[in-house]
């Protein structure tokens, strides 16, 4: 009658050990040695070039409400000129030969019935000459107060017309810039992607060969030890019990 006793000891394979030692160890080593590189590319994108020419023109559009009272008079005498040319004048033009055609007329008429002597004739013509002029300023005041009114409102139209220009052509350069920012933003982000797959292989690597090693193969390495307990260990056993109950 007798027992046994098995031990298992489960032992890593030479070969396996061998490519820890030569391949696994070697190449972490130099991966946790590797100092730190920091990313010296550019993160953010500039502002373009369009960005800035849309800034330009929005200023310009300030500047135009801001427009200094001497700048906005000499546009609006600009424009009073054409006003000059095209209504004051004519109209100046066509008083005068209706006045000429009265004064022909009137001239005629007291010849012709000789009412007045000489004299009295001066003074009439006088005194309707006087009444012409004033007829002719009363004119030329309400001319020119319409004229400046029309080249005041002129101005005004064309500075709106102006600013509205401006307006959807920086709008159009903002959208243009925008989309110029966008690309270079996705280019630069790309560029760092690219730098941070280069930085993580190393470690990818090493995961790798890791896992290949981790793995110990069933039956590879196991040491197996069996002892049995003959018939004089069981009657050693039997006796030394004996003696410890006498």
């Amino acid at each position: 009658m007798g027992s046994s006793k098995t031990t298992t000891e489960q032992t890593m394979p030479q070969f396996q050990q061998d490519y820890l030692e030569n391949t696994v160890i070697p190449f972490a080593t130099d991966v946790s040695q590797t100092p730190f590189q920091a990313y010296t590319g550019q993160r953010t994108p500039n502002m373009s070039a369009s960005t800035t020419q849309a800034g330009g023109l929005y200023g310009d559009i300030a500047g135009m409400g801001n427009m200094k009272p001497a700048d906005y008079q000499a546009l609006t005498q600009q424009n009073l000129a054409g006003f000059q040319g095209n209504v004051i004048d004519p109209t100046v033009k066509a008083m005068d030969r209706r006045f000429a055609q009265e004064r022909a007329a009137q001239a005629a008429n007291v010849i012709g019935s000789g009412a007045f002597d000489s004299s009295r004739r001066a003074v009439f013509e006088g005194e309707r000459e006087a009444g012409r002029d004033v007829q002719m300023a009363q004119t030329l005041a309400n001319l020119n107060r319409q004229g400046y009114d029309a080249a005041s409102a002129q101005t005004m139209a064309q500075l709106g017309m102006q600013q509205g220009a401006l307006g959807a052509g920086a709008a159009g350069m903002m959208g243009v810039g925008s989309a110029e920012t966008a690309l270079n933003a996705a280019e630069l982000d790309a560029a760092y992607q690219e730098f941070m797959r280069e930085q993580q292989n190393p470690y990818q690597q090493l995961s790798a060969l890791s896992g290949g090693a981790g793995a110990i193969p069933g039956g590879y390495g196991t040491t197996t030890e069996t002892q049995k307990n003959g018939l004089f260990d069981y009657l050693s056993a039997v006796a030394m019990g004996a003696s410890g109950l006498g």
